[in-house]
């Protein structure tokens, strides 16, 4: 099992919704996370990190749905970092964190639990997908895209 991490922050914009050519969901933002440091007795902002959050299926839905830019926003999953080379033949990374549970930041506002309506005779595990799809099924170019 891969270690678990939560990060708090900021939306840095709404989440994209897509759908991959083998049928997976996807949902995706970036989150800004600032440190908060005292100095002199004062709290002043510090560096500002930003992650890349990705979720799938189910969850991908609903994150598209609710995460709006600059909502405060908690997320857990494992971190993944991606390595490729842009078309100028530099390296570039993306450090994301791929989504087992998102939702609003309780401690900076309310929110509402609306649950999706699923069709008469289907329960939540039968209507249940997976929370990321097997690499094996994703292309190369997909992954990197994602």
């Amino acid at each position: 099992m891969d270690p678990r991490t939560t990060i708090t922050g900021n939306a840095g914009g709404d989440a994209v919704f897509r759908v991959t050519p083998n049928g997976t969901q996807i949902a995706e933002f970036g989150l800004a996370h600032t440190r908060r440091i005292l100095k002199d007795g004062l709290w002043q902002d510090g560096d500002t990190t930003w992650y890349n959050v990705k979720s799938f299926g189910r969850l991908a839905d609903n994150v598209a749905a609710s995460i709006r830019k600059g909502d405060g926003v908690v997320a857990t999953g494992r971190l993944e970092i991606d390595t490729w080379t842009g078309a100028d033949g530099g390296t570039r990374t993306k450090t994301s964190l791929v989504a087992d549970a998102v939702g609003h930041d309780l401690s900076r506002g309310t929110t509402t639990l609306n649950r999706p309506v699923r069709p008469h005779g289907v329960s939540a595990s039968d209507s249940e997908q997976p929370a990321e799809p097997e690499e094996s099924q994703m292309p190369d170019e997909e992954r990197r895209a994602s």
